[in-house]
């Protein structure tokens, strides 16, 4: 599904979430993207406001890659809401 729903559908499977970042988590912004949502996995996290990921179709970049170094993935920049599946 749409990258919004990827939190309801990971918690539905049986999968821990939650809202505070950690390596090896897919973060999940249901409010970016333009109403699609966006997901990242989480490479590095040093408390709730400084991560980095590695994604794609972020900016208009189609490949894999850490597009925006260390960032604060609550900022309203990137959707505000952000929201964690746990390895």
């Amino acid at each position: 599904g749409n990258a919004k729903d990827w939190i309801a559908s990971a918690q539905a499977a049986g999968h821990s979430v939650g809202t505070t970042p950690v390596a090896g988590a897919i973060a999940v912004w249901p409010n970016d993207g333009g109403g699609y949502g966006h997901v990242a996995y989480v490479t590095s996290a040093s408390g709730a406001n400084s991560i980095q990921v590695m994604e794609s179709n972020y900016a208009g970049n189609m490949s894999i890659s850490n597009y925006r170094g260390t960032f604060d993935p609550t900022s309203s920049a990137h959707g505000g809401s952000v929201f964690y599946i746990y390895p």
